[in-house]
């Protein structure tokens, strides 16, 4: 399932919405690819390197095929492009750098690749002249100064994007660092700054302030401090000089790199929701800095909480009324976010699996649309095989498996590299430690007394669905399945008497019954913190599952959203005299927002729904209409209370099947 949330989800976010912390938000505009493929070369030196590569094919020399192997696969891959050379039988240009050096080769040989060649020798395609623009030379039919030596055609330090092994930031930082050593009398400082250069980049800043630099070798080792001493003689000298060194490698276009939809202000807020979300403790919260550099990978679990909770509810409060491409941003996501949620459940229906489908479709057509020059990737297609994987073989946790995966992640972070023995001596220790344990149990009252308490407490939770619990009677196929588990599982209760209006509204609930409207009911129950009932755990708001105490009930064929004020267990005894157990909750219930007035309402349980926070609605429930936990966030900007469904087993918010 990793193709949903860690592949999706994380490509989604961080390379079609994209974050940035240092512009506002903008629409997700990619820039349109100047080149037919994207792998296409398009740096000045590499483009001089192809027009080599073009000259050695046209001489078609009996070794040609090794002569192209000195080429990178980067610039093969460009003359496959332009040509339209492809290997037998694939409809793409592939291939590694033998094979596309053969697959050249080959093609040089045909009768008609003679004409085709030289019909276009030795021009470039369209794309890559206008990539070299001004530094493209007149004269295309004899260049021999390009092409004479079969090398890059010019000198590395001579491009006016500098170095093509060194990125345009770093020419950037260090024009700065020099033009900063002006004002710098500190010779350690100035060490540092010159250690960080090379001959080449000097040799280009040079080229760039139009410095006469032909009587330094580049190849003797005194060439870097030549060059640097040149450099700075004219920065001193030349009052023009540092300004117009830093505008060279100054950003041309900070208004492109300012187009991401997860701007500053957007990110800003998700935090903000963030820290206002009360999730059930049976969710691990997400790091509270995602998506900065600081807080570096991602696990699944994070970007599926991330992307199925958080995200949701400030996306859809911040653009859910808007219009136009936030509009169509928001929708394509949610329906990334809908399908993960139906491919999650532990139960699944033919239903379920018919709207994964539809939702998956949905959106992988859709994110075409929104960035066309996006490429499908191979997890695009996997996810849409899911679907045959939860008719085959049913629910993802029967096929999935998470706790093996936290024994890599525990592997991946030892060191076993020259550490003979340690292995051995760990089996020893371990042995060593469990046969002082037994000697200790055997010998001391106090331990025995000890572990007793720490056995009934492990029983007491054996039936919850936690991480780590039943993980061994889950996986045994011989263990039969308990009826015990589906019922309730209690903590200590108290007696106590129940409220006058809680009284009210228990009678209401036993005399519902034509038979039982004469029947006396008793005010003492057993008053509990919480409770575990159909693998969920459920508690009161000021008890320490407060964190369960938020859930989703159904109320008149309503599903209704409250939180938890007492549970407790009441024995009463019908009209016919039989003795019977029932288990309540008291809920504080939310006024829902009205259908019409609530935009998240319009993408069904993915965007859950609002709440009036205040007055809350007093009602007593039987524990059998609990549906699921709720994920609660208080949003006082609007003065609302946001509800988001979460549960484990399946869809249970309405299904509202947008078109």
């Amino acid at each position: 399932m990793h193709s949903l949330d860690l592949n999706l989800m994380r490509n989604h976010v961080r390379n079609l919405l994209q974050i940035d912390f240092k512009h506002k938000r903008g629409n997700a505009l990619r820039a349109e690819s100047t080149t037919r493929v994207k792998r296409v070369v398009d740096h000045p030196d590499d483009i001089r390197t192809l027009r080599a590569c073009q000259e050695v094919i046209f001489q078609n020399n009996p070794h040609l095929l090794y002569e192209l192997l000195k080429f990178q696969r980067r610039i093969l891959y460009s003359f496959c492009l332009d040509y339209d050379i492809r290997m037998e039988g694939h409809q793409l240009v592939v291939g590694t750098r033998w094979l596309l050096a053969k697959s050249i080769t080959e093609w040089r040989q045909l009768p008609h690749a003679a004409a085709s060649f030289l019909q276009r020798y030795p021009r470039l395609s369209h794309a890559q002249e206008e990539l070299l623009g001004d530094q493209t030379e007149e004269g295309h039919e004899g260049e021999a100064s390009d092409t004479d030596s079969g090398d890059d055609g010019a000198s590395e330090a001579g491009s006016s994007h500098g170095p093509s092994n060194v990125k345009p930031a770093m020419l950037r930082r260090l024009s700065k660092s020099i033009v900063a050593l002006l004002d710098e009398e500190d010779e350690i400082v100035s060490g540092r700054v010159y250690a960080q250069v090379s001959a080449q980049i000097l040799a280009h800043f040079c080229d760039v302030l139009s410095l006469n630099r032909t009587t330094i070798d580049l190849s003797t080792r005194r060439a870097k401090k030549s060059l640097f001493n040149l450099l700075m003689n004219e920065l001193k000298e030349n009052p023009d000089a540092p300004g117009h060194l830093l505008l060279q490698f100054a950003i041309d276009s900070p208004v492109a790199d300012a187009d991401a939809f997860l701007g500053s202000d957007v990110m800003e807020a998700v935090y903000i929701d963030m820290r206002r979300t009360r999730l059930p403790s049976w969710i691990t919260p997400a790091p509270h800095d995602w998506g900065t550099s600081r807080r570096g990978k991602l696990s699944a679990d994070n970007w599926r909480i991330i992307c199925c909770i958080h995200l949701p509810i400030t996306l859809i409060r911040l653009f859910g009324t808007s219009e136009g491409r936030p509009q169509s941003l928001l929708g394509n996501f949610m329906d990334l976010v809908a399908a993960v949620r139906l491919a999650a459940m532990r139960q699944t229906s033919p239903e379920q699996i018919q709207m994964y489908n539809k939702k998956i479709i949905k959106y992988t057509e859709g994110t075409l649309e929104l960035f066309p020059d996006y490429n499908i990737l191979p997890s695009h297609h996997a996810a849409i095989h899911i679907g045959d994987m939860l008719t085959r073989f049913g629910p993802k946790h029967a096929h999935d498996s998470p706790h093996y995966e936290r024994y890599i992640n525990f592997f991946h972070h030892m060191n076993t590299n020259n550490h003979v023995g340690e292995v051995e001596g760990t089996f020893m220790r371990t042995a060593a430690r469990n046969a002082n344990i037994l000697a200790l149990l055997g010998d001391s009252p106090q331990a025995q007394g000890l572990v007793q308490r720490m056995v009934d407490r492990m029983k007491r939770h054996e039936k919850e669905n936690l991480r780590g619990f039943r993980l061994a009677e889950a996986l045994d196929p011989f263990n039969p399945a308990k009826a015990a588990t589906e019922d309730a599982c209690v903590s200590d209760g108290v007696m106590g008497e129940l409220l006058p209006q809680e009284l009210d509204l228990l009678t209401e609930i036993l005399q519902a019954v034509v038979d039982e409207r004469n029947t006396p009911v008793d005010p003492n129950v057993t008053f509990l913190s919480s409770i575990s009932y159909q693998h969920d755990v459920y508690g009161t708001w000021n008890s320490p599952r407060y964190r369960d105490s938020a859930i989703l009930y159904s109320h008149d064929g309503d599903e209704r959203a409250g939180i938890i004020q007492k549970i407790f267990l009441h024995r009463h005894k019908t009209s016919r005299g039989e003795d019977t157990t029932s288990r309540y909750v008291l809920t504080a219930e939310y006024r829902t927002v009205a259908r019409n007035e609530d935009r998240f309402r319009k993408y069904g349980s993915a965007g859950g729904f609002s709440c009036i926070p205040a007055p809350q609605i007093v009602r007593l429930i039987r524990l059998e209409s609990v549906i699921c936990h709720i994920a609660v966030t208080d949003i006082t900007e609007q003065t609302i209370v946001h509800i988001l469904p979460i549960n484990r087993r399946l869809f249970s918010f309405e299904n509202v099947q947008d078109d």
